[in-house]
Order: structure tokens, then C-alpha cells, then sequence
């Protein structure tokens, strides 16, 4: 089976997209999708998917340091569940994303990409550093990392 996989880093304002090549693990940069409250950006989400069409989706949960959940979390399982319903066909796993961000920043700078023109890619450098993370922690079976996003458990529980 040849496999593509896509990861977005969700955020209020903006969402970072990155995925891989068919059948390749190699991580490329898939753009960055302004949140609007139209939510037309949805639109250009599923495009860029129907484009390169995913096996499996990585969206990044950004738990606490310590573990715990806080707003973003559930903005990010609610990413996943409109996700789901908009683009059924790939199997979406959550994964913890802690430090992402922080590490797409060091990298960002250590390309001498500097504070105002990082901000313009930050995010889909955030989804880079999450795929990059889930293929390195996928089983040797084949396994995907992460927890397997359940769309009736997340609507039950969240209503």
C-alpha cells in the first residue's frame, strides 16, 4: 500500500499543513491556511487533500508539558472531527504535538530566517516537526503513532 500522510498544526488564526510524497516519508511543507470566520479555508484544506490525496492524517494535540489538556486541545479534536466530516476517506490520528512549535522556531532561526518572515511559515513548520515525529514513532509493522481519532467517541463527548 502506498501510503501519504498529511499533518496539520491547529491554531486560532492559522493552520499549518505538511505532508509527505506517496509512498515517501520524506516531509514537505504543504502551506498555511488562514482561519476565517466564513470558514472558507476549509475549502482550500480539502482541495490541497483532494490534490494529494492522504492515507492518514496527524493532527497535532497540544497538550500541557505536564500532560494535561487545556482550550487548544479541544480546538484541536474539533479540527479533527469538522476533518473527518469534510474528508472521510483517510484514517486521522491525534498526536501529541508538545514543543513543536518551539522546535520549528529553532530551526527557522538556525536557517537565518528571521523573526518577521518566520511568522509568515511558522505554522507549517510546526506541521513538519509533528509529521516528522509521527513517522519516526510509526511501528515497524507499519503501525501509525498516535491515537486513532473516533468521530462517534469525540460527538459524544464533546456534544
Amino acid at each position: 500500500m502506498t501510503v501519504t500522510r498529511w499533518a496539520f498544526d491547529v491554531g486560532r488564526a492559522r493552520i499549518g499543513a505538511a505532508r509527505t510524497p506517496a509512498g515517501t516519508t520524506v516531509v514537505l511543507p504543504a502551506g498555511t491556511f488562514q482561519v476565517d470566520k466564513n470558514g472558507a479555508y476549509w475549502h482550500r484544506i480539502v482541495d490541497a487533500l483532494h490534490e494529494s490525496p492522504a492515507s492518514v492524517i496527524y493532527v497535532g494535540l497540544p497538550l500541557h508539558l505536564n500532560g494535561n489538556q487545556g482550550a487548544s486541545v479541544k480546538l484541536a479534536r474539533n479540527f479533527a472531527k469538522q476533518l473527518h466530516r469534510r474528508y472521510p476517506t483517510a484514517e486521522i490520528r491525534m498526536i501529541d504535538e508538545r514543543l513543536t512549535t518551539s522546535t520549528a522556531h529553532l530551526r527557522l532561526a538556525d536557517a537565518g530566517i528571521s523573526g518577521r518572515n518566520r511568522t509568515q511559515i511558522i505554522d507549517q513548520a510546526a506541521a513538519a516537526v509533528i509529521l516528522e515525529y509521527a513517522i519516526a514513532s510509526e511501528g515497524p509493522d507499519g503501525q501509525f503513532s498516535g491515537e486513532l481519532f473516533a468521530a462517534a467517541t469525540e460527538e459524544r463527548n464533546n456534544g
